[in-house]
């Protein structure tokens, strides 16, 4: 509690952040980075309450201590409640102050004035853009092979869990029969198991009970089901609907075009502190403050900041390499 009390709220996010995602990591759900990160903001927020009522329970023990008579001991009351009530005030307003805040029209200037210099910078934009969209449409395509149909499983339901078979066959595209999902796993024995009964399955095991199952029998049909058995239509549409609104975050993090704009070679100098204004510059025009900071957070590979949260650095490697994470909320 000493220590929490002598930490900042920067220093409370690293360490939150770092402990939610060991055990994440710990679990096999680390991947989730949207889950992860909303689960690090949770334990932030607890921890700096439970730092400013420590701190302020401190305080107000010390003047007790020090007062010695009732007009002190009333001021200071009425100052420790004005106290909570504006760090209270601030605890809530700091997400969206920090996501709120605008570009300015000497950002705007400055970031025109870099699109216009740079020719290059044009093209690899549009470039990034339509490479994303080109595989955002990819995958909305249906498979087209076993190794297809295994992949879009693969991404769409979460690793190391035992599930029904029904989830698994609602995942894939429409018409997909019970025999082709079970041919399609069957050949990637690593990556698909079923219990002993074929009546649960599980994509990926890692450290779960599922480790000890079979491989996929691709001469077995799970109970209750038919091979040429497929799920109706509006079934279909609402696994879609949920599995891609679970998904999105986390694909979004990584098909970011922002990120790989400014990660792209020669657009930034790697394992370098840079002011975040330098880094905002550098974004297409119009670009917003918040958009920057959304995107750095999402990749704790490619971006990282100093502990004073003044310096960025991307691709961090030797230099940088000790660097925290980007705080989302970084105001």
């Amino acid at each position: 509690l000493q220590a929490m009390l002598k930490m900042s709220n920067q220093d409370l996010w690293q360490t939150a952040w770092s402990v939610t995602w060991q055990s994440a990591d710990a679990a096999g759900q680390a991947g989730d980075q949207a889950r992860v990160q909303a689960q690090a903001q949770e334990v932030w927020r607890g921890w700096i309450a439970e730092r400013d009522r420590a701190a302020k329970h401190s305080a107000t023990a010390g003047k007790h201590e020090k007062a010695g008579n009732t007009e002190v001991i009333s001021c200071m009351k009425m100052e420790q409640r004005n106290t909570s009530t504006n760090t209270e005030a601030h605890n809530k307003l700091q997400p969206a102050t920090s996501m709120a805040s605008g570009l300015s029209l000497e950002q705007l200037a400055a970031q025109e004035s870099e699109w216009q210099e740079s020719k290059d910078a044009q093209a690899d934009w549009k470039k990034v853009t339509a490479d994303t969209e080109r595989k955002r449409k990819v995958k909305e395509d249906a498979p087209k092979t076993a190794r297809d149909l295994c992949a879009l499983v693969k991404r769409r339901c979460p690793a190391d869990q035992p599930l029904q078979f029904e989830r698994l066959l609602a995942v894939c595209p429409k018409d997909t029969t019970v025999r082709q999902l079970i041919q399609a796993m069957s050949k990637e024995p690593q990556e698909f198991r079923q219990n002993w009964d074929g009546s649960e399955y599980c994509v990926r095991p890692g450290n779960s009970r599922c480790v000890d199952w079979l491989p996929v029998q691709g001469t077995t049909t799970p109970p209750g089901f038919r091979e040429d058995a497929a799920l109706p239509e509006e079934m279909l549409n609402a696994a879609k609907s949920i599995f891609e609104e679970r998904l999105r975050p986390q694909a979004n993090a990584a098909d970011d075009p922002l990120a790989q704009f400014l990660v792209a070679p020669n657009r930034l100098p790697p394992d370098t502190p840079l002011s975040f204004d330098d880094l905002l510059r550098r974004c297409p025009p119009g670009t917003q403050p918040f958009e920057l900071v959304k995107t750095m957070s999402k990749r704790r590979d490619l971006f990282r900041q100093d502990r004073s949260g003044a310096l960025f650095c991307v691709r961090p490697r030797g230099r940088c390499r000790d660097w925290l994470a980007v705080n989302p909320y970084l105001d």
